[in-house]
């Protein structure tokens, strides 16, 4: 017995460690005679098994991999064929990306989704009312006839309030125009939309450019027609009813420069102001209305 099982042992492969049953031969003679044809059934599975697990690894690696999907639906997704064609197999519909408040005439977030016309209508109505810009254009007017005796509205309460009132028509105007009839014509977002990270001259430079630059409803850019075309209709309406405005050709020039000079100003505060309101804890809203309506004034107001 003791033979038998040595000879066993030599049959295991070296640096192997030999299972306590293959020390006892009679033990394990008895089990292979009791299982009869399921000790068989186990040596055929095991014989349909490939000869090393490298193929089946290598059949893994070879294998097509799934479309990589986008996590939400922006206006218009860049889906591959495969992405496409696995959508529409498995019949999954993207959730949509985080909508801005159509409200707001700066967004933060890359993929918004497109005002309609009438979310531009509804924006363009929010900022006329705004009450803060209203602020600013009373207190504009009456710095103006306090500064200037000799205006063309008069001196007083009465000249005050004809500036006022024009001033008033002038911002509906140029909010019109800016933020409802030309985005919508043009199929333009009249948001401004800010890079909100990286270093900083890239983020003045791309706020400067938004002057010239838009981004179409389909997300590509485009020339911001609101912008240029505003100054240019606005200049030329002030041209033919705001009283003391002189009409001359190089006076209309003049104004429309300098209305699409102090228009990077505007953006600017759009696209550092949040960042600065978020430390100091000040609500960026009243500070952005307020300094936007300084900066930018009324390049219409007559001298």
């Amino acid at each position: 017995m003791n033979k038998a099982a040595h000879k066993l042992e030599l049959t295991v492969a070296p640096g192997r460690r030999t299972h306590p049953i293959a020390k006892k031969p009679a033990l394990l003679l008895a089990l292979l005679m009791v299982t009869g044809s399921g000790a068989s059934q186990i040596v055929a599975s095991v014989s349909d098994l490939p000869d090393a697990p490298g193929a089946v690894m290598q059949a893994a690696a070879s294998a097509p991999k799934p479309a990589k999907l986008p996590q939400c639906a922006p206006t218009q997704p860049n889906l591959s064929p495969e992405a496409a064609s696995a959508l529409q197999a498995g019949n999954i519909a993207l959730k949509p990306c985080r909508p801005e408040n159509p409200l707001q005439s700066v967004v933060s977030t890359p993929d918004v989704k497109p005002l309609t016309p009438g979310e531009k209508f509804t924006l363009a109505v929010h900022e006329a009312k705004d009450p803060f810009n209203l602020v600013v254009l009373t207190a504009g007017s009456g710095i103006y006839i306090a500064s200037n005796a000799h205006n063309p509205y008069g001196p007083g309460m009465k000249g005050w309030g004809k500036i006022e009132g024009y001033n008033l028509v002038q911002d509906v105007q140029g909010i019109f125009f800016g933020t409802f009839l030309i985005p919508v014509v043009a199929r333009e977002d009249p948001r401004y939309h800010r890079m909100g990270r990286g270093r900083i001259a890239r983020r003045m430079l791309h706020a400067a450019l938004h002057t010239y630059v838009s981004q179409h409803d389909n997300g590509r850019l485009m020339p911001n027609y609101a912008v240029l075309g505003n100054y240019v209709i606005g200049t030329e309406l002030a041209n033919l009813w705001v009283p003391g405005t002189p009409v001359n050709g190089p006076s209309t020039a003049k104004r429309i420069a300098v209305g699409i000079g102090l228009d990077p100003a505007g953006t600017m505060i759009d696209e550092f102001l949040p960042d600065i309101a978020r430390h100091i804890h000040v609500h960026s809203g009243l500070l952005q209305n307020i300094l936007n309506s300084i900066v930018k004034g009324n390049p219409n107001t007559p001298p």
